[in-house]
């Protein structure tokens, strides 16, 4: 018997509609005692379902990341379905309106269409954006234009054929229970969380529905009070708001979904914020917004300027629709870690500024500590949050822009120990600052006067201590300062004019090696940065410098670290690597393991070399450290890709009998050498003596080289 034709054989009152789903006229099979305990308490559960739906509503339009109009819209459209449903299917079987039934049942029929489509527009709308799975999309558009649709046609089942009613609301179901089980799959496929809350709201209610429609399928009291249903809706409301709390800001790049708006603007405290303009993209404060917000900043208040790492990068291999997503998504976890601040703004494209109260200045610290290494969805890969943060405390006196300059001096101090941190400004960092831009103020006599030197340090077979190769590394020659080492002019280095000129000279200094060694065999790295490698270009001109030095092209190791794709643009760091390795250059990956996707980069870049980094050396001693297990793995992965991997900074002997197990057959550091003047540099060929077997003073070790280059 289908479902039609069941409910025509129910009894006369209310009258019998073909296909009731979910709405069946009661039975009376139970004592009267007994049905008005069971209408009681289906009475109870109606009302703390509509309480527990509209609780959800509102949160979900209060959410601090702000639904936009069509999340809102078809969440009120379901909301109100759901509450028609739930009251229509109670009032059918409540003796006191039984005469009403038949208008109920229609009314509850139609709502049921309703409730389904809009269900399915929320659980499309409610992925994130720019991670949305496309097969999601055009079936949730499908059911919520079907679905309503045989709502209406089963609630008019008497103006249509015989079974026209009961075939709508058995396609109706199917439909429902199709949807759940697609998106289930599509769930597990793209591991999208938010799309598995939907599907845990959907479950309940699919079931709910496809019980209803058979008398015997449950207790037929709980079926006749409207229980289940209630439940169900109430669980779902609980699922479809969870999932709302989880979803971030929407993106304006929405690829076809109802227009996103901008997020609500911050509401701050001072009234100069109130009527600042807001950042379109993120519903922050505006940098105009946030530079008169620092004049308002009292005496020991604490600026936080963060700037998100690798965004650049994020543009260059995913687009910059994900780019927009991560700057979305950290504004929405500032929003939601720090309500407390006086100020949060966007400003600059990838920096955020947070003015923070003087007692809540150590809370707001915690929590951005807290967000280093959060993990977020991007194009269906887990990535981890990384950001660089400068703070610095308004003292009195202070003008606005002294404040700002401190927190932002912080800030390149972050970048400069490798970001991902946060930096207090000090006075020692005040000095440092002041110190480099002494030095960008002396470099041209610097290198007018030759202070700029080479020194080299060999890089050996770990077995015997030959030397093999070895890596040129810049020295300054400061008249007053004495020796300086990169780390003390790393700022020079990266200065957009000045860093250029210094290395190109250093490669004029290490092509001047290589013509004096010409016929030895060996190679030579240096170390290169980013304007050194932009583009086709740059690669053309280092390799006519080769030629016109007459010296091969294989002796020439171009040794680059993982920053300086990240800061430059991986596109054309690539072009410019491919080029060189192309004509027989090699290519060295410095640093290895410390960077941002070093695997990634691995598989990118035309790698001749891997050199583990010296923090993975210096412990592998014990078997049960991370980092020992780590440089195996290293060692491992570029025997398997058939690379060349140097272990750096080897010391003892312990490290270095502990590389040579795991595989590594070459390496640099003090137990062989430190950097030398090319004067002081044995040949290629010679075995240097161990630390082990040596002498520790330097004049000892000095004589101990030089009598083995000789033997």
């Amino acid at each position: 018997m289908s479902i039609g034709q069941r409910a025509l054989a129910s009894p006369p009152a209310p009258p019998a509609v073909a296909g009731s789903l979910p709405f069946n006229p009661p039975a009376a099979t139970s004592s009267l005692a007994q049905h008005d305990w069971w209408t009681g308490l289906g009475l109870i559960v109606l009302g703390a379902t509509i309480g527990v739906i509209a609780c959800a509503t509102f949160r979900v339009f209060e959410a601090r990341n702000r639904p936009n109009a069509a999340l809102r819209g078809w969440l009120t459209v379901w909301s109100v379905s759901a509450i028609i449903c739930a009251v229509c299917r109670v009032g059918t079987t409540l003796p006191g309106i039984r005469p009403d039934g038949l208008l109920l049942l229609r009314i509850g029929q139609a709502g049921v269409g309703l409730l389904v489509g809009s269900g399915a527009m929320l659980a499309r709308l409610l992925i994130e954006p720019p991670t949305a799975p496309s097969p999601v999309r055009r079936p949730a558009t499908v059911l919520a234009m079907t679905a309503p649709l045989l709502g209406i046609a089963a609630a008019c089942g008497a103006l249509l054929p015989r079974d026209s009613a009961a075939i709508a609301l058995n396609l109706l179901l199917l439909l429902g229970a199709g949807w759940t089980l697609w998106i289930g799959a599509v769930a597990l496929w793209h591991s999208d969380s938010i799309l598995r809350l939907c599907v845990i709201g959907w479950l309940p209610l699919i079931a709910v529905l496809g019980l209803d429609t058979r008398a015997d399928s449950m207790p037929s009291l709980i079926q006749r009070t409207g229980l289940g249903l209630s439940l169900a809706l109430a669980f779902q409301a609980i699922m479809f708001w969870v999932a709302a709390l989880r979803r971030p800001f929407a993106t304006p790049h929405h690829d076809g979904l109802a227009e996103a708006r901008p997020a609500a603007p911050v509401e701050l405290s001072l009234p100069s914020q109130r009527n600042s303009h807001v950042d379109a993209l993120t519903g922050l404060m505006t940098r105009s917004a946030y530079m008169e917000a620092l004049e308002d900043a009292p005496v020991g208040a604490s600026l936080f300027v963060i700037d998100i790492d690798h965004l650049r990068e994020i543009n260059n291999s995913f687009g910059h629709r994900h780019g927009d997503a991560l700057l979305l998504h950290l504004a929405h976890r500032l929003h939601q870690e720090v309500t407390a601040a006086l100020a949060i703004a966007r400003s600059a494209g990838d920096s955020f500024a947070i003015i923070a109260a003087p007692d809540q200045e150590a809370t707001i610290a915690a929590r951005l500590d807290a967000l280093q290494g959060e993990p977020w969805n991007c194009a269906g890969r887990v990535l981890s949050l990384s950001v660089s943060i400068g703070q610095a405390r308004r003292r009195p006196g202070h003008l606005p822009e002294e404040f700002r300059h401190q927190a932002e001096q912080a800030l390149d101090e972050s970048r400069r120990l490798g970001r991902g941190r946060r930096v207090c400004y000090s006075d020692a960092l005040a000095i440092r600052h002041d110190r480099e831009a002494e030095y960008l103020a002396e470099i041209p006599h610097a290198i007018a006067r030759h202070e700029l030197e080479l020194f080299y340090q060999p890089i050996v077979d770990l077995r015997d201590g030959r030397i093999l190769a070895e890596e040129a590394l810049l020295r300054w020659r400061h008249p007053i300062r004495g020796l300086l080492t990169p780390a003390s002019f790393q700022t020079l280095l990266n200065h957009h004019a000045w860093g250029p000129i210094v290395q190109d000279q250093v490669l004029s200094l290490a092509l001047d090696h290589l013509a004096r060694t010409h016929d030895v065999p060996g190679y030579l790295s240096v170390n290169f940065t980013g304007p050194q490698l932009r583009g086709a270009s740059t690669a053309r001109h280092i390799l006519r410098r080769l030629e016109a030095r007459d010296i091969p092209f294989h002796r020439l190791c171009v040794e680059v670290t993982e920053s300086v794709a990240l800061d430059l643009g991986i596109a054309e760091v690539i072009e410019a690597l491919e080029l060189l390795h192309t004509a027989g250059v090699r290519v060295a990956l410095d640093d290895f393991g410390t960077g941002y996707a070093s695997l990634q980069h691995l598989r990118l870049f035309p790698i001749d070399v891997i050199k583990i980094d010296r923090s993975f050396v210096c412990t592998t001693v014990h078997s049960e450290n991370d980092a020992d297990k780590i440089a195996h793995s290293i060692v491992s992965l570029g025997q398997s890709l058939d690379k060349l991997v140097i272990a750096e900074g080897v010391e003892t002997d312990e490290q270095r009998r502990r590389l040579i197990e795991f595989g590594c057959r070459t390496g640099q550091g003090y137990l062989f050498s430190r950097p030398l003047l090319e004067s002081e540099l044995p040949p290629r060929g010679t075995r240097l003596p161990f630390l082990r077997d040596e002498p520790t003073s330097p004049q000892a070790r000095r004589a101990a080289m030089i009598a083995a280059s000789k033997s």
